[in-house]
C-alpha cells in the first residue's frame, strides 16, 4: 500500500501548545511546540565521558520550595512524545527521558517517561538525524514541572545539539476507518505563471512545498541549506506541494464524537476517560486554531537496517481547514462527519 493512502489515520495532539495558548503552565523554552526550525542549545558536562542537559516546561527555578506558590496544571492524558528536526545521530545522543513532577514529588523522579513503557514509533534509537516519535502508557498528568533531558557521549561538542521542537500530548486514532471516497490533493498554488507579450510563459514560484528544516549544517544529512521536512538520514524525499486530505466517516456512535456532558468530565460522569473527537481533538486544538501532527496511516510500522529504511509511516504538521465542525444524524444516536486537513508551515 502506498504510504500516502489513508487507512488508519492518527492525530497527534500537542497539549503543551494548548497550555501555552490558554496562558497556563510556565514554559521557559521556545523549543516546546510544533515548530521545526532548529535552535542551538548549550549543555553542561556531567563527567569526563558523559554530559547532559534539558529543557523545562515549568517555572525557572531548581528550588523545590519555589514551586509551593504555583498551582498545579492539568496536562490531560499524555501518551506520545516527538522531537522534531534534531541532530542526535550526529552528536551520538545515547538516551532521552522526561520527568513529570508535582510539588510533592519534586525533585524526585516518581513519574518518568522511561517508567511508562515507551515504545518506538519512529527512530527512537537516534540512528538517523531528523525526528523521533515515541508512544507510552496513558498518563493523566497534573503537576507543575515537565523536564526533558538528553545524554550523550560526544564530550567537547555539547554546543552542537540542535532541535526544532518538543511535542508532548495525546494520540487519537478514530476507532472506525474513514470512507473509501476520501481525497488527497497536492496544492501548487504557490506557483503562478503569465504569458508575455511575445508569447513566452513566465513562471514565478513563491513556495513549492514545506520549507527545509534548518540546523546550520550540523547534521549527518544536511548542508547549510537544511534538509527536507520529515526526512531521516540520507533517505531521498520527493515531497512537493501542500498536501490536503478530505476525510469522512459514516455511522459514528454519539459517544465517539462528544462526551456525555461538557461540564468538565467530572468523576460522576460515566463517560469519563473515553476517547472522543471533541474531548481529544477539538478541545486541545482550540477548535482547529492550533496545528497537530497527522499520520495518514498509523498501521504502517517503522523498520530499518544499517543500510536503508524499509518502511516508515508518513507525517505532516497540519491544521483543520474549516471554521465549524458539523455532524449529520442518519439514525438514532448515529452520525456522519467529514473534515478537511491541510498541511501547515
Amino acid at each position: 500500500m502506498a504510504y500516502q493512502n489513508v487507512n488508519t489515520p492518527r492525530f497527534y495532539i500537542d497539549h503543551l501548545q494548548y497550555l501555552t495558548a490558554e496562558g497556563l503552565g510556565f514554559p521557559q523554552e521556545d523549543v516546546f511546540g510544533l515548530q521545526s526550525v532548529a535552535s542551538r542549545y548549550h549543555g553542561y558536562d556531567g563527567s569526563p565521558t558523559y554530559a547532559e542537559f534539558g529543557w523545562g516546561f515549568s517555572p525557572d527555578s531548581e528550588d523545590p520550595q519555589y514551586y509551593l506558590n504555583f498551582p498545579d496544571v492539568e496536562y490531560g492524558k499524555l501518551n506520545y512524545m516527538a522531537i522534531l528536526n534534531h541532530n542526535f545521530a550526529f552528536n551520538n545522543v545515547s538516551s532521552l527521558d522526561c520527568n513529570f513532577r508535582t510539588r510533592t514529588s519534586y525533585p524526585g523522579e516518581t513519574n518518568r517517561l522511561n517508567l511508562l513503557n515507551p515504545s518506538e514509533i519512529v527512530n527512537t534509537d537516534f540512528y538517523y538525524d531528523g525526528y523521533s516519535i515515541w508512544e507510552f502508557d496513558d498518563f493523566n498528568f497534573t503537576g507543575i514541572n515537565l523536564f526533558v533531558s538528553i545524554a550523550w557521549d560526544n564530550i567537547g561538542y555539547w554546543d552542537r545539539i540542535l532541535m526544532g521542537g518538543i511535542s508532548i500530548g495525546c494520540m487519537y486514532t478514530p476507532p472506525i476507518n474513514p470512507r473509501l471516497n476520501m481525497t488527497l490533493e497536492h496544492d501548487y498554488s504557490g506557483t503562478t505563471s503569465q504569458t508575455s507579450m511575445s508569447g513566452a510563459t513566465l513562471t514565478n514560484q513563491d513556495w513549492k512545498g514545506p520549507p527545509n528544516w534548518q540546523n546550520g549544517g550540523l547534521s549527518s544529512n544536511a548542508g547549510a541549506e537544511g534538509f527536507a521536512a520529515w526526512r531521516l538520514g540520507s533517505e531521498p524525499m520527493m515531497h512537493t506541494g501542500r498536501r490536503e486530505w478530505k476525510l469522512s466517516w459514516t455511522h459514528l456512535g454519539e459517544d465517539l464524537l462528544e462526551p456525555k456532558n461538557l461540564t468538565g468530565w467530572n468523576a460522576i460522569d460515566e463517560n469519563r476517560g473515553v476517547d472522543n473527537w471533541f474531548q481529544n481533538v477539538l478541545h486541545y486544538t482550540r477548535g482547529g486554531e492550533l496545528p497537530f501532527i497527522f499520520c495518514p496511516d498509523s498501521s504502517i510500522t517503522y523498520d530499518h537496517n544499517s543500510s536503508r529504511i524499509n518502511s516508515i509511516p508518513e507525517f505532516a504538521i497540519c491544521r483543520f481547514d474549516k471554521n465549524d465542525f458539523s455532524r449529520k444524524q442518519v439514525a438514532p444516536r448515529v452520525y456522519d462527519m467529514s473534515i478537511k486537513i491541510v498541511e501547515h508551515w
